[in-house]
């Protein structure tokens, strides 16, 4: 499905039309399933104090810290309007 996406932005930006793809969720689920886990893979590391923000926040469960976000853009801060809260807590809405 990424691969498809990324072709049809390729193809709007170099021929200037766009793209139709018909994709199922359902199919992509199955074949992953079929392809199995790969034992190859190393195990995640080990959590470690620099993966964790240093603002303690007060959630629905109690203090906690929130892990460092995969990656940065310079100048722009990671931030969150609310603290972690259970499921169903707040009303949806965009803001």
């Amino acid at each position: 499905m990424a691969a498809v996406a990324i072709r049809a932005v390729t193809q709007r930006l170099v021929q200037g039309n766009g793209a139709e793809a018909r994709l199922s969720l359902a199919r992509t689920a199955k074949l992953l399933v079929e392809l199995g886990a790969d034992d190859t893979t190393p195990a995640l590391a080990p959590e470690t104090s620099a993966d964790l923000s240093p603002t303690i926040e007060a959630t629905d469960w109690g203090q906690a810290l929130r892990l460092n976000p995969p990656i940065t853009i310079d100048g722009v801060p990671m931030r969150w309007a609310y603290p972690a809260r259970k499921l169903g807590s707040a009303e949806p809405r965009w803001q």
